[in-house]
């Protein structure tokens, strides 16, 4: 614990099966109260057989690299137990609260199998960097595959947690029409970008590559939309799989309800295509 932790105000509760969760207050937000209330009454309205959480209520300033905005919460890289991080301006009431905890907590749970995946970030870095790189353009979409499955997961969990999900025909076309929607619109980022490369349009091609560079911010719809999907049919993926066979998975399971899928490994029937992307990434040395 940081000395900054040490003067926050602090406050620990415990629900009847003895898990512990402790609060720091680091803002003095007016939503502060009503977060901490939220927090406590998440404990004990939903089975958590986590020994001990720590929730830390503050206040974000700067943009998640990995969102491309100002996060709601995040969690932080920790084996032991859940260290939740909750902005405090963007919760202001707690079907929120409840929303962002179940979020970080499904996080947590697939934490070793989410630090097995990123061991490649390094190799993303650089490539974002580079975009000629083509020695990393496999670990950048790749990075965007795990994304896809890991928020997937969380934002799934969230909105079964606050009964947020209906399974009709309706529902389905509303979540699949924001999947495809944000996949195409990084496809034709993308294209817009290759062309403007290979015609020597450096001012035009550097327009697009903040875009490129948050393709993972794309990845909460996206995700979201495939385990809807999967769940229509009754197959909910464990994320300890290869992120491969769960993306042919909800491949296989989106064509036989005679739908295009929005992401695929390397059939091309995708919106966007792994192989397609990786192989076009490769197309610009030539």
């Amino acid at each position: 614990m940081s000395l900054l932790d040490f003067f926050a105000r602090k406050e620990e509760y415990k629900n009847k099966n003895s898990a512990k969760v402790v609060v720091i207050i680091k803002s003095k937000d007016p939503n502060v109260e009503l977060i901490k209330t939220g927090v406590f009454e998440f404990w004990d309205r939903v089975k958590i057989s986590i020994p001990k959480s720590i929730i830390y209520i503050e206040d974000f300033s700067k943009p998640s690299p990995h969102a491309g905005k100002v996060a709601d919460a995040y969690i932080e890289d920790y084996k032991k137990y859940p260290k939740i991080h909750l902005n405090a301006k963007s919760h202001d009431n707690k079907k929120r609260v409840f929303s962002s905890i179940m979020h970080e907590i499904d996080h947590f749970k697939n934490m070793e199998w989410r630090n097995i995946q990123r061991r490649v970030n390094p190799r993303i870095n650089k490539a974002i960097k580079n975009l000629r790189r083509i020695d990393y353009s496999r670990y950048y979409f790749r990075d965007f595959l795990y994304a896809t499955l890991s928020e997937g997961s969380a934002r799934f969990a969230q909105n079964t947690l606050i009964r947020n999900i209906h399974f009709n025909d309706s529902e389905f076309l509303t979540i699949y029409g924001l999947a495809k929607n944000e996949a195409e619109l990084f496809l034709n980022i993308w294209n817009r970008y290759i062309q403007f490369y290979r015609t020597n349009n450096l001012k035009e091609a550097g327009n697009e590559i903040k875009e490129i560079t948050n393709l993972c911010k794309r990845s909460y719809t996206i995700g979201f939309h495939i385990y809807y999907t999967l769940a229509c049919k009754g197959k909910y993926p464990v994320l300890k799989k290869d992120i491969f066979k769960i993306i042919n998975l909800y491949e296989e399971t989106i064509i036989s309800m005679g739908y295009k899928p929005v992401i695929s490994i390397n059939s091309g029937k995708g919106i966007l295509d792994y192989n397609a992307l990786v192989s076009s990434w490769y197309g610009l040395e030539k």
